[in-house]
C-alpha cells in the first residue's frame, strides 16, 4: 500500500489541536493511527507493512507542523503507545537517524491493549515561533550526564530544548537503567534500577541549570508490579518536601526501568517558579497538579484524575469530568486553554461516552484517547485521565488587545 493510501487511514481519528503561547503557537497531533485486525496483515508482508504505516505517521506529522509555519523538527514531545505492528527502528529510517537533523525526544508506553485493534497510537506536540521571534529557539541536547547516547541506540534525539516566553521546556527520553555499553545494570534489583534512574535524572537537571524541583511530568516503565512500590518509594525520597512531579507509571515487559521526564527551567534571565494545587479526588485521594510558571504563561500539568472502578461507565465518566471542571474554577482556565486531554480507557462503552462528553471541558480535538489494559488485565470499566493546560499572563492579552 502506497504511503498516500495509508495516510488517509492513520488520519481517520486523528485530532488536531492548536494553542496560542504568546510568541509562539503549540500544535498536539492527538490519536494519530488507526485499528486493524493483525490477522489480515500476513506475516510475510509485516515488515513492509510497519514501514509503510511509519512513513504515513512521520509524514503526517510534518504536514501538520507545516500548516503552522513548522516542520517535523518542531515536535519536541512524541508519545507512542503500542499495540500492533510497530517497529520503532523502521520509524527511524524515514525520519533519519541523525540528532543533529533535530529529531523528536520519543517514548514509547507500550499500554495500548492489542486486543482494541490499534497498531499504534501517537501523541505528539509542537512549538513553532510565531513570525520572527529571536527569543525562540529549539534545539537538540545530548546530555554529558547521560552514559550511553540515546540516538546511536535507537536513532532519536536523546533531548529537545524549546526556548521562549522567558523558560527552556526541556523533554528527555530514554533515562534508562543501562551503562555506557547498553548492559542492563542492577538486573532484577528494583531498588537499585530506581535510584539508577532518578540519579541519572537528577544529575541531569544540574547539568541544564536546574534542580529536580523543575520537572513537571515523569513517564516510568517498570518491568513487573512488584517494581511499583519500589519506584514510588524512590520518588518520595528524591521529592520529599517539594514541589512533585506528575507521575505515570506503567508495567511493561522489558527487563529495566526507563523514563521520559518533561522539565520547565528558567531561560537565564527571568526566573521559573513551581507550585503544586491540591484537588480534591475519589475518597480523599488528591490527584497531583503541577503548575510551572513563567514570564509569559503558565503550565498546568495535571494526572490521576480517575473515575471510581466499581462505579458504572456513566458515573466514571461524570466523576472525572467533575475533576477537570473543578481544576479549571481553581486555576481559573478555560476549556479553550486545554492542550491535550490523555485518557486511558478500557472499556467500549467508556470511550463513547467520554468522547461524546469531553466537549463540556475541553476542545474535543485536544482529546488522546488510548484504549489499554492495566497491569493485570483486570475486565472491570476503568478510566483515568491526565491533561496539559497552559494559561497566558494577563498582561500579555491586555497587550495584545491594546488595553
Amino acid at each position: 500500500m502506497a504511503t498516500r493510501e495509508w495516510m488517509a487511514q492513520i488520519r481517520e481519528e486523528m485530532r488536531v489541536n492548536v494553542t496560542d503561547w504568546g510568541d509562539a503557537t503549540r500544535v498536539d497531533v492527538n490519536q494519530l493511527g488507526m485499528r486493524f485486525q493483525v490477522a489480515v496483515v500476513p506475516e510475510g508482508e509485516r515488515q513492509g507493512w510497519m514501514q509503510a504505516q511509519n512513513a504515513a505517521l512521520c509524514e503526517t506529522l510534518a504536514e501538520m507542523a507545516a500548516q503552522y509555519g513548522g516542520g517535523a523538527a518542531s515536535f519536541g514531545e512524541w508519545s507512542v503507545d503500542v499495540g500492533l505492528c510497530y517497529n520503532d527502528a523502521d520509524l527511524l529510517v524515514e525520519k533519519g537517524a541523525s540528532a543533529q537533523s533535530g529529531v523528536p525526544s520519543e517514548a514509547s508506553l507500550f499500554w495500548a491493549a492489542p486486543e482494541s485493534g490499534w497498531g499504534v497510537r501517537v501523541h505528539a506536540a509542537a512549538y513553532i515561533p510565531q513570525g520572527a521571534q529571536p527569543s525562540f529557539e529549539q534545539t537538540v541536547w545530548q546530555p554529558e550526564s547521560l552514559p550511553y547516547h540515546v540516538e546511536r541506540a535507537c536513532g532519536l534525539a536523546p533531548a529537545t530544548i524549546t526556548t521562549f516566553g522567558g523558560a527552556r521546556q526541556v523533554f528527555v527520553a530514554g533515562l534508562g537503567s543501562w551503562d555506557e555499553q547498553y548492559r542492563l545494570v542492577y538486573a532484577g534489583n528494583y531498588r537499585g534500577q530506581a535510584r539508577y534512574v532518578l540519579k541519572m535524572l537528577a544529575d541531569l537537571c544540574d547539568e541544564a541549570g536546574g534542580d529536580c524541583d523543575d520537572v513537571v511530568r515523569v513517564r516510568a516503565h517498570v518491568p513487573s508490579p512488584e517494581a511499583i512500590p519500589f519506584l514510588r518509594e524512590e520518588l518520595h525520597q528524591r521529592w520529599q518536601g517539594n514541589v512533585r512531579p506528575v507521575v505515570q507509571i506503567v508495567v511493561r515487559e522489558q527487563e529495566h526501568t526507563d523514563a521520559q521526564v518533561w522539565a520547565v527551567l528558567s531561560d537565564g534571565a527571568h526566573p521559573v517558579t513551581h507550585r503544586m494545587e491540591e484537588l480534591q479526588g475519589l475518597d480523599g485521594a488528591a490527584p497531583t497538579v503541577h503548575i510551572a510558571d513563567a514570564r509569559d504563561w503558565e503550565v498546568i500539568e495535571a494526572g490521576g484524575l480517575r473515575g471510581e472502578p466499581q462505579a458504572s461507565a456513566a458515573r466514571q465518566v461524570e466523576q472525572v469530568l467533575e475533576q477537570i471542571e473543578a481544576l479549571q474554577r481553581q486555576t481559573e482556565i478555560r476549556p479553550d486553554d486545554m492542550c491535550v486531554v490523555r485518557a486511558w480507557i478500557n472499556s467500549p462503552e467508556l470511550e463513547r461516552l467520554f468522547v461524546e462528553r469531553v466537549g463540556e471541558v475541553a476542545n474535543p480535538n485536544a482529546l488522546h484517547l488510548i484504549p489499554c489494559v492495566d497491569g493485570e488485565r483486570e475486565q472491570a470499566p476503568r478510566l483515568e485521565a491526565g491533561l496539559t493546560a497552559r494559561r497566558l499572563h494577563l498582561w500579555r492579552v491586555e497587550e495584545e488587545q491594546g488595553l
